[in-house]
């Protein structure tokens, strides 16, 4: 194969290549980045979109997320629908919830949602995945008294001069 040809094949394959390995499932959060107080709870909703021209079974799920972070995907089996018919989606439903705890640093901490399913009820292949993150912030309380001490302090310092 001489270097001409190399190079119109390549481009072919590379496309190729991606569309095998795409996802028949979608996810698509309301928001993919929720900002939480420690001791507050995110909530993340989702629509599902079947990609694929068969019937899909929607079995399980996999929650990952960096500590001290604690997921909690039951809202996964109570709202997912059991199936999505070929090219279906499903409406925006309460996915999982994210706990931050009380001790938390603040700063951003990323997941991973995986869904697994197929072609019948006992079927555990990957349909999907999508990354997402929760941002610790301090409670906007905390800032504004912060903010109140600062004015106070230059207040008294400003008196005495």
């Amino acid at each position: 194969m001489n270097i001409r040809t190399m190079f119109r094949v390549l481009p072919l394959m590379a496309l190729l290549s991606a569309n095998a390995l795409a996802a028949p499932v979608t996810i698509n959060f309301g928001s993919s980045l929720i900002s939480r107080s420690p001791g507050q709870t995110a909530s993340f909703s989702a629509i599902l979109s079947n990609m694929s021209g068969a019937l899909v079974f929607l079995n399980s799920d996999s929650l990952n997320i960096a500590a001290p972070l604690t997921p909690n995907d039951t809202n996964f089996f109570l709202f997912a629908p059991l199936t999505l018919g070929p090219g279906a989606s499903s409406g925006s439903f309460p996915i999982f919830d994210i706990l931050v705890p009380l001790s938390t640093p603040y700063g951003t901490y990323s997941g991973l949602f995986v869904l697994f399913g197929g072609s019948s009820g006992a079927s555990f292949d990957q349909l999907g995945s999508a990354v997402f993150a929760v941002n610790v912030v301090p409670e906007p309380a905390t800032g504004s008294l912060i903010l109140l001490a600062l004015c106070a302090g230059a207040a008294m310092l400003r008196k005495r001069s």
